[in-house]
């Protein structure tokens, strides 16, 4: 899986190859407060796996809840990565299990402070 996660990425950032556009809201503004990590991550996770936001739970396992599979595991990482402008590990999506998971890795690697 490691060579296809660098395949598309090349692709995406290659020369001459159209840049990944995401629909809806999803912009490069910064993150700066968890409740807005939340809503942007609740809103792209929702359309990227085409799920209902309330099934967005922390322990919401990705594969057997969510329905994630690798390839839309490798798509949604990507849509991470645009909209948050982060740059996620190539195996961190191997190393989540819930949606829970997902969102502190998001918050961590976007360096917004835990809520609370």
């Amino acid at each position: 899986m490691t060579n296809l996660v660098g395949a598309l990425r090349a692709r995406r950032t290659s020369p001459g190859t159209a840049a990944t556009t995401l629909p809806g809201p999803f912009t490069l503004d910064p993150v700066t407060t968890p409740d807005d990590l939340d809503q942007r991550l609740l809103e792209l996770t929702a359309e990227q796996l085409s799920v209902a936001p309330a099934q967005l739970l922390p322990d919401a396992s990705l594969a057997e809840d969510l329905g994630l599979d690798s390839l839309a595991a490798i798509e949604w990482g990507m849509a991470i990565e645009d909209a948050f402008g982060v740059s996620m590990p190539e195996d961190a999506m191997e190393h989540v299990a819930t949606y829970g998971d997902v969102h502190a890795l998001v918050q961590r690697l976007a360096a917004v402070p835990a809520q609370g």
